[in-house]
């Protein structure tokens, strides 16, 4: 059933995104540490990539493009019930029995497109391409930056996924804006403030 397969991509994501997080607190904790020995406090950038064994990343990359599949699907199946419907509802007797082949979408279709809006997927893969899903959230938390004094230049750090899984949710948002032909779908796609 695509339901649950989409229901278990989901799930795969998440979890791989908690790894990612993990790694990147672990990676901050490590820099803490080695910068409490500088005397300068200084730090080369504000972006740090978060490594990522090619096991996971090859994994995650593979569930970000089977849920884009999986919805595209789901949004395909939707938008030709409706023509069919609706071409069913314009016929004259001649032609009534196209309306007994016009049937209900089967339940491996239905609610596709509904569970991704429903679980904020878009959001979610926009916070990992932009570092928020990542950065640990000890991290996003912090004030602004105070005015720094000349010697303590330190700046809030935001992680950012390897480049492939960054590729693959960017293919991903091209593919659902191009394919997507339900109006409803389009409609969320583009007006969730993304």
């Amino acid at each position: 059933n695509l339901l649950y397969e989409l229901r278990c991509t989901y799930c795969g994501i998440i979890t791989n995104v908690d790894k990612l997080r993990e790694s990147a607190v672990k990676d901050y904790n490590k820099e803490m540490k080695n910068a409490s020995g500088r005397s300068d406090g200084a730090q080369s950038n504000n972006y740090r990539s978060v490594a990522m064994d090619p096991s996971s990343l090859s994994t995650t990359v593979e569930l970000i493009r089977r849920l884009t599949e999986i919805v595209l699907i789901g949004d395909k199946t939707d938008e030709d019930m409706r023509w069919l419907k609706d071409s069913g509802n314009n016929t004259t007797d001649s032609n009534a029995s196209v309306e007994n082949v016009v049937e209900e979408p089967s339940a491996e279709f239905q609610g596709l497109f509904e569970y991704f809006c429903e679980k904020n997927t878009l959001a979610l893969l926009v916070d990992i391409v932009t570092g928020r899903a990542i950065t640990p959230t000890t991290l996003q938390s912090q004030p602004p930056n105070p005015p720094q004094s000349p010697n303590n230049t330190k700046t809030k750090i935001t992680y950012i996924p390897p480049s492939n899984l960054s590729t693959q949710i960017l293919q991903s948002f091209s593919l659902l804006l191009t394919n997507v032909r339900c109006p409803r779908n389009i409609f969320y796609i583009l007006s969730n403030n993304y």
